[in-house]
Formats: C-alpha cells, sequence, structure tokens
C-alpha cells in the first residue's frame, strides 16, 4: 500500500518505509513502559523543551530559546529559568505555554497515571512559577542539587493541555496538591483512568513535533504525515525539528527474514537488522553495494539475562554468580553476532569516563559453577538430575524459568543457557512470550529469569530508577528486586555528590557491588546494524533510536 516515490518531485516530497519488528500498542511516552518501537514513533510527535543533539551530544534547545545555567539560592533550591519559541505551537495552531508544561508535571505526579519511569526522575522538583507577564516564560524549582537536575526540568516531552484536559479537570490542584494526594482522590483517579486508557494512546494523539498521525492499522503499520508550513522550519539546526520526508510509514514485520525480502524488493527503506547471520548474508548477497548502505553506529544499551532476586532459588549472590559462570558470552558475540558486539560486565558502558576498569570478565566455567553450587548446599538428594536444598523447611529444587519474547535472539541465548546449566544440575525452562504479554510479565515481575536489554540516555548515568531498592515493587523500575544497603548509599550519593572526584568514586564502588552480587547476568552491547536503500542517506547516532528520519533526504 506505502512505497516510496519515485516521480519528480521536490527533494522534501519522498516517503520513508521503515520496519518496525511489533506493534508499540501506544503512541503517549509518558504511559507504560515504552518500547524501542515506541519511542521511533513518539520522537516525531511529541518534543520536550532541550535534549542530547545527536551530532554533537551536547544539552541542546528544542522548544524554548536557549538552554540555562541553574541559579542556586540561598536556601539550596536549584532555579532553571525557560522560555518558550514565541513560534512553537501545537498541532492545531494553540501556542506552547508554561500551563502546558506545569500540566504535563501534574499528570506525571498523579500517583495513579501509569507513568513511573517519569515519577522517579520528577520527584525533587518542588514547583513552577509562571511568569504573570509572559505566560511563555517559567521557573523551575528544584528542591535540591542532584545529578540530573538540568535534565528533570527540560528532557520529557511536553503535552497541550487543551487536548489531553479540555475540561481543565486538573486546574484545581496545584502541582503539591497532585504530589500529596491521597488514595481516595477520585477525581485524580479517574482523570488518571482516561489518560492511560487507549483514548490518549491511539485515538488521540497530539504534540507539537513535525509530524503527526495519519492512520494506524494495528500490527501492519503507523503512518505519519510531516506537518505543512511547520513552525521549525525556522530552526534548521534544531535537528529534532527536521521533517524531510513528507511521509513517514513504520510497517510492522515480526519476521526478520520476510523484512529483508521486502528490503530488496524495494518495499522497505530501512531497517535494523538484529540477527547477525542475517546481516552477513545480506551484506554478501548480490548487488548489495550498489542497492544499499549500512551504518553501525555503537548503540547506548546492553543486553543481560534478568535474575528476580525475589526468588528463594536465586537470592543467593553465589547462585547468581553461578550461574553467570554457565553463560558463555564469548560464543554469543561470537556466533549470535559476529562480532557485532562488546562485553558488558555491568551497568555502564565501558566508554564512560567513571567506567571501573578493574573488573575482569567472569568466564565460562561449569566446574566452577558446579563448585559454587556444591559449596552453597545445592545437591540432588533425590537423583532426578536437578539440585535441590530445604529452604524455610521446604524442598526446593534449582529451576529457573526463562522467560524470551518472540525475538530470535533472546531466544538463542535461552537455549544455550539451557544446554549449559543442564550440566551443572539447574533445570532451564524456557517460556516464550509475544511482545506485549512479555512486558506485562516483567512489570508484573512474574519472571525468575529473562532475556532483557537496558538502554542509556546521553546524560549522566543515574542508577536509581532501575537499582534502588525504593523502587522494587511492582512497575517501580528494579524489576531485579535487588535489595543492598551499601547499593541504595551509592546511587544516592552518585546522585547527590557535587565534587566529580567523590562522584567518581561513589560510580566505581557501585560497579563494584554489582559486579560481585550479580542481580542479573550482564552479557553484552550490541552494535546497531542499519540497512539502507541508497536512494537515500540520513543520519545515524549513537543516540537512540539510532537513526532521525526528519534528517533524511535523497542521495546525490
Amino acid at each position: 500500500m506505502y512505497s516510496c516515490q519515485t516521480e519528480e518531485k521536490p527533494i522534501q516530497d519522498f516517503s520513508l518505509n521503515i520496519r518496525l519488528a511489533n506493534d508499540p500498542g501506544r503512541v503517549n511516552p509518558m504511559v507504560g513502559n515504552p518500547t524501542d518501537e515506541s519511542n521511533q514513533v513518539n520522537s516525531l510527535i511529541f518534543l520536550p523543551l532541550a535534549h542530547y543533539d545527536p551530532i554533537t551530544y551536547e544539552m541542546s534547545p528544542v522548544l524554548i530559546k536557549e538552554v540555562p545555567d541553574a541559579k542556586v539560592m540561598e536556601d539550596g533550591t536549584i532555579v532553571y529559568d525557560y522560555e518558550f519559541l514565541e513560534d512553537a505551537v501545537w498541532d492545531d495552531g494553540k501556542p506552547i505555554t508554561a500551563e502546558d508544561y506545569l500540566f504535563t508535571m501534574k499528570v506525571a505526579m498523579n500517583p495513579k497515571v501509569d507513568a513511573v519511569s517519569w515519577r522517579g526522575l520528577l520527584a525533587n522538583i518542588d514547583s513552577i512559577g509562571i511568569d504573570a507577564s509572559n505566560d511563555r516564560k517559567f521557573s523551575v524549582i528544584i528542591k535540591e542539587y542532584f545529578l540530573l537536575a538540568k535534565e528533570a526540568s527540560c528532557t520529557f516531552e511536553i503535552f497541550p493541555k487543551h487536548i489531553y484536559d479540555p475540561e481543565g479537570i486538573l486546574d484545581a490542584y496545584s502541582l503539591q496538591d497532585v504530589v500529596n494526594s491521597e488514595e481516595s482522590d477520585s477525581i485524580l483517579s479517574e482523570f488518571a483512568k482516561t489518560f492511560n486508557s487507549v483514548k490518549y494512546s491511539k485515538e488521540i494523539v497530539s504534540g507539537s513535533g513535525p509530524y503527526k498521525l495519519k492512520a494506524w492499522e494495528i500490527d501492519q503499520y503507523i503512518a505519519l504525515e510531516r506537518k505543512e508550513n511547520y513552525w521549525g522550519d525556522k530552526y534548521p539546526e534544531r535537528k529534532a525539528l527536521e521533517n524531510n520526508p513528507k511521509e513517514v510509514i513504520f510497517r510492522i514485520i515480526s519476521d526478520e527474514n520476510a523484512a529483508v525480502t521486502l528490503l530488496k524488493d524495494g518495499s522497505l527503506d530501512l531497517m535494523v537488522v538484529k540477527s547477525a547471520t542475517i546481516f552477513e548474508n545480506l551484506k554478501n548477497s548480490s548487488n548489495f553495494d550498489s542497492l544499499f548502505t549500512l551504518a553501525t553506529p555503537e548503540l547506548a544499551r546492553f543486553y543481560y539475562i534478568g535474575l528476580n532476586n525475589r526468588k528463594p532459588e536465586l537470592a543467593d549472590k553465589d547462585v547468581r554468580r553461578a550461574l553467570a559462570h554457565l553463560i558463555d558470552v564469548d560464543l554469543i558475540i561470537n556466533n549470535l553476532e559476529n562480532g557485532y558486539a562488546t562485553r558488558q560486565l555491568g551497568t555502564i558502558m565501558p566508554n564512560s569516563e567513571y567506567y571501573n576498569r578493574s573488573l575482569s570478565e567472569i568466564d565460562f566455567d561449569i566446574k566452577k559453577a558446579n563448585a559454587i553450587l556444591d559449596n552453597e548446599g545445592w545437591k540432588d538428594t533425590n537423583g532426578n538430575g536437578v539440585r535441590d536444598k530445604i529452604i524455610d523447611g521446604q524442598l526446593v529444587e534449582l529451576e529457573v524459568e526463562y522467560v524470551a519474547s518472540q525475538s530470535p535472539l533472546g531466544q538463542k541465548v535461552g537455549l544455550l543457557f539451557q544446554d549449559n546449566a543442564k550440566q551443572a544440575g539447574v533445570d532451564v525452562k524456557m517460556i516464550i512470550k509475544e511482545g506485549r504479554k512479555f512486558n506485562e510479565a516483567m512489570y508484573a515481575l512474574d519472571f525468575e529469569a529473562s532475556a532483557s536489554a537496558a538502554g542509556y540516555s546521553l546524560a549522566p548515568y543515574d542508577p536509581y530508577q532501575r537499582w534502588h531498592s525504593d523502587n522494587s515493587d511492582p512497575k517501580e523500575g528494579n524489576f531485579a528486586g535487588y535489595v543492598n544497603e551499601r547499593n541504595d548509599e551509592l546511587i544516592e550519593l552518585i546522585r547527590t555528590a557535587e565534587d566529580l572526584a567523590e562522584r567518581t568514586a561513589a560510580y566505581k564502588e557501585f560497579q563494584q557491588l554489582m559486579y560481585d552480587e550479580q542481580p542479573v547476568i550482564f552479557l553484552y552491547s550490541p552494535t546497531q546494524k542499519f540497512v539502507l536503500n541508497k536512494k537515500f542517506k540520513g543520519l545515524f547516532s549513537m543516540k537512540r533510536p539510532g537513526y532521525f528520519v526528519g534528517s533524511f533526504e535523497f542521495a546525490e
């Protein structure tokens, strides 16, 4: 139905067809657990005040005139003064104002809104001061210094108040009213129910970005169209505002081989290839160089095997270390990724200035795993080939359910894990769940082990959401359920230390502790593998999602 337009038209009048592996389910960057697929769509419709530029990797303005420096007040509070661009408007032409910013904050801080990942970052914002003489000017007051104070104030997407709250329901609440609201507040609960619903994730989707939603056929395609006479055209240096393609069609194709076939016949223009084998076969196919270009940027992302530390058999750090010895990471990188990856020993990227380089790789060694499990009292007492142990008066078999999505990579890693674990008397059972059900299982903590991935922004790394005990309850972000008092102290120090040396030391101790305790099994950081039809050229970057649609244009 959708194909590239090759007729003689102005350079801007072309469509770009991009493969998505899964339907994003919703287009609302605040609600739920944003996926790679939803982020690719969201970023073209919704915009933040500022972002990390995909070329310079520096904080750069998007909706605002400039990114301000912090003002430190006598009482220790931090203040950032912002002003929206005079040209910046919503889809319907109404101006973006400070009221929209305040509204977005109220929604995010409503405890009934499914915005857990946002609240962890925004919790330190105390209040918003709106300029009485200019509704585009406002101040963000933060209680005290913390690592991501600036990012917390300006890098989340803004929603139009008049679209998402047409009746002004939240007008009666101050920001602190929302933060301190009672569970029994029926008005906030009802608002959250509506905001969380399909209505504001599929039916009504409205933002300030360069594209708007044109059509959406579930599990088939999502079509976006460029806004004509877009205000952002006046700011060509701001990459987030570019909109060269007239139309962007995300075609939802779960099977990667099927997607490659469509790429070859011209029905797809861009895809990221997850399978290294498929990627190599594609590269070696006839006429490849004349038809396609490759882009392999580093990606701020890593793969790991999640472990639910709440489970009795996984609560012991030594058991988790034994399981880590059962994963042949080098084999996975060489055989499943064809070398397009780098070993990952923790949650911090190896190219970071605060990376702990004293850590050594955990080797694949079944004998070591056996010795550790023997020492921890895990024996096969009933002769069924699976180790067991008495825990709280009950015989517990060392069985681990490994949950994977439909991604072939996660399943292949699971099979290798399963085969190696069997030699150590560990019974790994693999359960396959389709994308949405997999995410639901993670949020419900309905897993023992999982094929997982985590990404980074380009901001300084803040481990709080993923690894602090504050967030170990369902839907709170610490899926592993890792609880360690010293770990919490280090995370809090990382967030609050103003001295760089002190913060770096905390980062390195945090990495050492995570390495020693192995709350999850860290695997590797992949290299992104993009294939682009040669008639286009585009911007690729380490910043997720790795490519930037608005910058694509016809190749000369």
